[in-house]
């Protein structure tokens, strides 16, 4: 529970965070800014998501269970 929490957290401070960026830094208006910032909020976070995928795929992990390793494959095939 404590997890799920922390991570809506983190995406509720990215928009915030985008939306500040975006709506200030290019002058747009508030329709504009939370379009810009709900839009980059999903891509920020499926590019982060490949791009750990992407290091998790080649570093090594001695303990690692066959179910954990074909559900890292078939996330990090998506990234490709």
């Amino acid at each position: 529970m404590r997890k799920k929490l922390e991570s809506w957290v983190l995406v509720f401070c990215l928009f915030t965070f985008l939306l500040i960026v975006l709506g200030g830094g290019l002058r747009l208006n508030v329709g504009g800014a939370l379009l810009a910032a709900g839009t980059g909020t999903p891509l920020f976070i499926y590019a982060f998501h490949c791009l750990v995928a992407r290091t998790r795929q080649f570093s090594y992990q001695p303990e690692q269970d066959e179910l954990a390793h074909n559900d890292r494959e078939v996330h990090s095939s998506n990234c490709r």
